[in-house]
């Protein structure tokens, strides 16, 4: 999903968890976002899935509108990144 495999941020809201990642294009940070629920198995172990259960679908829609937040904060600290860049040359 991303360069390094590994979420630019992750919004928990148990059991849901919805993971950002930066994609980079030839035109720029390209974000997106998947989602999970966590549950334990028979055996104790922690489990993703990607099916929601209705009970968590407010959940889940508060978790993406917090996602959504994040990315227009890391947009922003990458324009603020990128104009310091052009400033200092």
């Amino acid at each position: 999903m991303s360069d390094k495999d590994k979420p630019v941020a992750r919004i928990n809201l148990y059991p849901v968890s919805v993971s950002i990642w930066a994609n980079r294009t030839e035109k720029g940070i390209r974000y997106s976002v998947t989602i999970a629920s966590r549950y334990k198995d028979a055996g104790g172990k922690w489990k993703n899935s990607v099916s929601l259960s209705e009970n968590e679908l407010l959940l889940a829609a508060k978790a993406l509108d917090l996602a959504h937040s994040e990315i227009l904060k890391l947009r922003a600290a990458g324009y603020s990144a990128e104009h310091s860049d052009e400033e200092a040359a």
